[in-house]
């Protein structure tokens, strides 16, 4: 697994930033919370009664997205969030998502910023004061699992983020490749 994560609470433009960037460098994995949220008879919140089974779930999903997931590949979420919604639902993850989040490394990790204006839509249910403390948990899990974060503000439109992110894509690269060449 690899790729680079773009994350966030709730409302925080993830999809409407990834869908500006999806297109001839990369390619988008989707949110798999949405397609667990999407598929079934029934519609579930994201934090639901039975948040464990919800998280396993969007998990099972994300392990096989990520089979072939290169640095070419723009993820909404990782391995990583379920972990943060559950607990900040207040439960414990199971011990698969607790290993496969451990063993997860992304070449790179965006945390975007709430935007100033929080829409809820079909899937996306949560309060705006839910979805701050699911953003916070995010830090928290993301940070205790050793991955450095971008943080990525509100810049007023979806272009200046989509710059700011291809900025910063760009300038981790070529320190690599200048760190690999000084090796």
């Amino acid at each position: 697994m690899g790729g680079i994560v773009i994350t966030g609470g709730p409302g925080t433009g993830k999809t409407t930033l990834i869908e500006k960037m999806t297109g001839q460098e990369y390619t988008l994995v989707p949110e798999a919370a949405r397609i667990a949220l999407s598929t079934g008879k029934r519609r579930q919140k994201i934090l639901s009664r039975n948040q464990i089974a919800l998280a396993a779930k969007i998990h099972d999903i994300q392990l096989q997205q990520h089979k072939s997931v290169t640095n070419k590949h723009l993820l909404d979420r990782s391995p990583v969030d379920p972990i943060a919604y559950v607990e900040a639902d207040g439960k414990k993850p199971t011990r698969k998502m607790l290993r496969t989040a451990k063993e997860y490394r992304p070449e790179m990790v965006f945390l975007l910023a709430p935007l100033k204006t929080y829409k809820n839509d079909a899937i996306r249910t949560e309060d705006e004061k839910t979805a701050q403390k699911i953003h916070e948990q995010i830090r928290q899990v993301y940070t205790r699992l050793g991955h450095r974060i971008i943080e990525v503000p509100d810049l007023g439109s979806v272009e200046k983020r989509a710059d700011f992110v291809k900025r910063k894509i760009k300038e981790f690269r070529l320190a690599n490749e200048a760190r690999l060449n000084s090796v």
